[in-house]
């Protein structure tokens, strides 16, 4: 089940996030999330347990998938997927003028740019070593909403 994020999932992404990621985010910055009226925030939840989360939030004219992250034990079954579709989904019915989304992955991450290349996200450009733990290029990636 997908659903929206409340401040009820806030451990329990917190701890999806420590488990996963080498650079999760912290409560608080969660939490800021939950609180940002420009946030999108979306949980996988199977056998009442938030098993993958997904912000996406817009500042000004740019909006931003902020983060995706499933637990490993779940990836590549369509967890990942799920979420976008409802983020994007969420975000068409708020935010009709959004012309472009973007996100940054490591440009090791075949898995998830394969996901984002599906959905429509092209190679937008390159940050150098954008990401640490470890040092890594970011691939900048960009969705043209007006043509979905």
């Amino acid at each position: 089940m997908i659903r929206d994020m409340n401040g009820h999932d806030l451990s329990d992404v917190h701890a999806l996030e420590t488990g996963c990621d080498p650079m999760p985010w912290s409560v608080n910055a969660l939490q800021y999330e939950i609180d940002n009226k420009e946030s999108i925030l979306k949980v996988a939840i199977r056998d009442n347990n938030v098993i993958g989360y997904m912000c996406i939030r817009t500042l000004l004219d740019i909006t931003h998938v902020m983060k995706i992250n499933v637990l490993p034990e779940y990836r590549r079954i369509g967890i990942g997927s799920a979420l976008l579709i409802e983020s994007l989904k969420k975000l068409s019915s708020l935010k009709s003028d959004v012309k472009h989304v973007t996100l940054e992955v490591r440009a090791s991450n075949s898995a998830a740019i394969k996901l984002y290349n599906k959905f429509g996200f092209s190679k937008a450009g390159v940050r150098k070593n954008y990401y640490r733990n470890p040092s890594e290029d970011g691939l900048v990636m960009q969705l043209d909403m007006q043509s979905n």
